[in-house]
C-alpha cells in the first residue's frame, strides 16, 4: 500500500494540480508551438509596442500561473515597458503534461525569447524574470543561450535542485522527512531528470550579460539566505532583500517596489541618450570594459 501511495504522490508532484490564468481586458493571449506542445504567452496592452525598448518575459514558479504577474504587467505598461508571461510545463494552460524541474522550462524560456524578439525591432532588450521554480529555470535558460536575454532578474530563485528538494520535503513534515523524500525522488524520475544536470548555479556562472538581481525574500524558508548568497557568488549578480517578504510573495507584498526595481534594471539598459542599435549584452559589458561586482546588496 506503501508503494502505491508513493507512486501516486509522485505523479501528483510531476502533474500538480492546474490553475489556468484569466485573461485580463486589454491583453492578449499568443499560443506560441513547441515540439513539446503548445505554450500560451499573455502579452500587457497593446505589445508588441514599436516605442517600447524594454521587453521583461515573466516566468511563474511551481503551482503558479500568468495571472501571477498581471498587476506587475500592468503597471509597467504604464511606464512604457512591454511585457510577456509564458505558461510552464505541467502548469496553467501549457500544452506540456509534466513539470520538467527545469529541464523543460528552460526550453519553453529560450523559445519564448525568441518569439518575443523576433516580434520587435533589432535592439530590443530583453529581460527574464523569474519566480521560485520559474527563476531557477530563467538561470539555466540564460546560461545556455546568454545572448537571448540583455538582463536576468529572480526572485526566491534555488541554487541546487537536490538541496531545495530536502529543503522542501523538510519543511512540509518536519518530523517525517524520510517519508517524503523517496516521492520527490521518484517524481524526478518521472519527469525524465538526473538532478545534478540542472542545478541553476551552474548555469549562473556562464551568464555574464547585462545586470543580474536576485531578490531575495527575507522570510523565506525555502530559499534561505545562505543558498541566495551561493547563486549570487556564482552569477555574479547583485542582491535586492525585499523586506518582511515570505518565499515567492514580493508582489503582494510591495508591488511599487517590484515596479520600480525593475524600471531601474530597464533604465540601465536603456540610458536616455542610448542609442537603439543591436548589441548582445555580452559585447555590451566587454565594451564598458567593466563587470557588475561580485555582491552589492540593496533593500528596501
Amino acid at each position: 500500500m506503501y508503494l502505491v501511495i508513493v507512486v501516486m504522490l509522485a505523479y501528483q508532484y510531476v502533474h500538480p494540480v492546474r490553475r489556468r490564468s484569466a485573461l485580463p481586458a486589454r491583453f492578449r493571449e499568443e499560443i506560441m508551438r513547441t515540439d513539446r506542445g503548445d505554450t500560451p504567452l499573455t502579452y500587457s496592452p497593446a505589445a508588441p509596442r514599436d516605442s517600447a525598448r524594454t521587453v521583461f518575459l515573466f516566468v511563474h514558479g511551481y503551482g503558479g500561473n500568468r495571472e501571477h504577474w498581471h498587476s506587475l504587467m500592468t503597471a509597467l505598461h504604464r511606464r512604457g515597458h512591454d511585457s510577456v508571461a509564458v505558461a510552464m510545463p505541467g502548469q496553467d494552460a501549457s500544452g506540456i503534461a509534466a513539470v520538467g524541474f527545469g529541464s523543460t522550462e528552460s526550453e519553453i524560456i529560450m523559445q519564448a525569447a525568441e518569439t518575443v524578439r523576433n516580434a520587435y525591432p533589432p535592439g530590443i532588450k530583453l529581460v527574464v524574470v523569474g519566480v521560485s521554480l520559474g527563476g531557477a529555470s530563467s538561470w539555466i535558460a540564460a546560461g545556455r543561450r546568454p545572448e537571448l536575454f540583455d538582463a536576468v532578474v529572480t526572485e526566491s530563485a534555488y541554487a541546487n535542485l537536490d538541496q531545495t528538494s530536502r529543503r522542501y520535503v523538510a519543511l512540509k513534515l518536519p518530523s517525517a522527512a524520510f517519508v517524503l523524500e523517496p516521492i520527490v525522488v521518484l517524481g524526478q524520475r518521472i519527469a525524465g531528470i538526473t538532478p545534478s544536470q540542472w542545478h541553476p548555479i551552474d548555469y549562473a556562472a556562464r551568464y555574464r550579460g547585462g545586470p543580474r538581481v536576485l531578490i531575495h525574500c527575507e522570510n523565506d524558508e525555502l530559499v534561505t539566505r545562505d543558498v541566495t548568497d551561493q547563486l549570487a557568488r556564482a552569477a555574479a549578480a547583485e542582491v535586492y532583500v525585499a523586506k518582511q517578504t515570505a518565499h515567492a510573495r514580493w508582489i503582494e507584498s510591495d508591488l511599487p517596489d517590484y515596479v520600480k526595481q525593475l524600471d531601474r534594471v530597464a533604465k540601465r539598459l536603456t540610458p536616455p541618450d542610448s542609442a537603439r542599435g543591436p548589441q548582445s549584452p555580452r559585447s555590451q559589458t566587454e565594451a564598458s570594459g567593466t563587470s557588475l561586482p561580485p555582491r552589492v546588496e540593496s533593500t528596501r
